[in-house]
């Protein structure tokens, strides 16, 4: 398994999403969406959110979004899930992205 890519608290993470339909070649969507969870808490930090498709997508994590929710906790998971719809009989695809957010109350 990869390792997650970390951030500090209250700082921009940018994401570029390449969407890919179901034979895994790059290719722009009928439509798209996402939304952003924090995994650690359960909560849910950005509702679903529309895109404009395309064969690159660039996405910016705001501040806000990377703010930790629980004090105490020494890092939290967020997670981006983007939704992909390809045709009008709604195949649809779906991928996550996952990112740890870095309390620095406890940077050393």
């Amino acid at each position: 398994m990869a390792a997650l890519s970390e951030v500090n608290e209250n700082t921009s993470t940018f994401m570029t999403i390449v969407p890919k339909n179901t034979s895994g070649v790059a290719s722009a969507p009928v439509s798209m969406s996402y939304r952003i969870d924090c995994e650690t808490t359960g909560t849910a930090i950005k509702a679903e959110t529309s895109l404009t498709p395309g064969t690159s997508i660039a996405v910016t994590v705001t501040p806000t979004e990377n703010r930790i929710i629980t004090s105490s906790n020494v890092e939290e998971i967020r997670c981006l899930t983007v939704k992909c719809v390809y045709t009008a009989s709604e195949d649809e695809i779906q991928e996550q992205l996952r990112w740890r957010v870095k309390n620095l109350e406890y940077a050393i």
